[in-house]
């Protein structure tokens, strides 16, 4: 068994902040690994990391919920890589669903799936600020802290990407019409 190099303090520190984070912290990784297992290893992966160093990074200190999110995101892209798992892009997204009509939060199974598909194609990062955002309830600002970014560079990759979503789902929309036509898709 390896023995715990880290302070008292620091351990119970960490086991604060485990308690405080780790469910949004496994969504983070879920939305990589698309497995709650692997999310479940992958946060208790950085913790267990962490307790093996003789001291804390600096990133941490700086931001501990930043850098906590940022690491269980990394590790769990390492866990696929080393399991050799599904694409993120293979499963359904859970709690975006909310995007897909503002005027019916249950939204219309076609346009839930081609938000689905739409989804699908987001980079991981992009894809952890939008759960971040819909699925966590967290503010633009919060998120910004927790990335390190400017709030205006995360309104704007925000803005950008709900305008990508939907151009996405116009164009699914637009191919099934004309598949239903029997037409030629225009892309």
């Amino acid at each position: 068994m390896k023995v715990m190099k880290i302070s008292e303090a620091v351990r119970e520190r960490l086991d604060i902040l485990y308690c405080q984070n780790r469910k949004s912290l496994a969504r983070v990784a879920k939305k990589v690994t698309k497995d709650f297992a692997l999310a479940e290893d992958a946060v208790h992966d950085v913790f267990l990391s962490l307790m093996e160093m003789e001291e804390l990074p600096a990133d941490f200190e700086k931001n501990p919920e930043g850098y906590l999110h940022r690491s269980a995101r990394n590790k769990a892209v390492d866990i696929l890589l080393s399991r050799e798992c599904r694409r993120l892009a293979e499963e359904p997204i859970d709690g975006l669903e909310i995007m897909a009509d503002a005027n019916d939060p249950a939204g219309d199974p076609a346009t839930l799936r081609r938000l689905r598909e739409a989804i699908a194609g987001l980079d991981p990062e992009t894809l952890e600020i939008l759960s971040l955002l819909y699925d966590d309830g967290h503010k633009i600002a919060d998120i910004a802290r927790i990335k390190g970014a400017s709030r205006y560079t995360l309104a704007s990759t925000m803005r950008r990407t709900r305008e990508k979503l939907a151009e996405s789902i116009r164009m699914q929309e637009r191919q099934e019409r004309e598949e239903r036509k029997g037409g030629d898709v225009v892309r």
